[in-house]
């Protein structure tokens, strides 16, 4: 889980409750019928703007910000110094080949290397 997500979250409610705390009553900050119409409302306008199987793509999403875990450093430097020796030895279009396996490690990663290959 990334520590700053969690923070983030933590502080919101941090705030509230020090806002509640602070002003009075518990009914002045939470309504039930508003929640429903900010929530459910947002999320209706998301699925009339989007496709409904981006739209699921998009809840699911949620989960990732909670549960990503950042890559192996070494890892990646590794496979970077590959790529660089790859492309000394036999030039930056004999990458093309394996932008699927670039992809498959990281997707970022393949992006990249399309891009270096496009010469974009």
């Amino acid at each position: 889980m990334d520590v700053g997500t969690l923070i983030g979250v933590i502080a919101a409610f941090l705030m509230v409750i020090i806002s509640i705390l602070i002003g009075g009553s518990i009914t002045a900050f939470i309504n039930i019928p508003s929640i429903f119409i900010v929530v459910g409302g947002g999320m209706a306008a998301a699925m009339g703007a989007f496709p409904l199987k981006d739209f699921i793509r998009g809840v699911l999403a949620i989960k990732k910000a909670f549960l990503w875990k950042p890559p192996d450093m070494n890892e990646v430097i590794e496979t970077i110094g590959e790529i660089a020796s790859k492309v000394r030895k036999e030039g930056i279009l004999s990458l093309e080949g394996d932008i699927e396996l670039y992809y498959q490690r990281d997707p970022l990663l393949g992006d990249m290397i399309r891009m270096l290959v496009d010469g974009i």
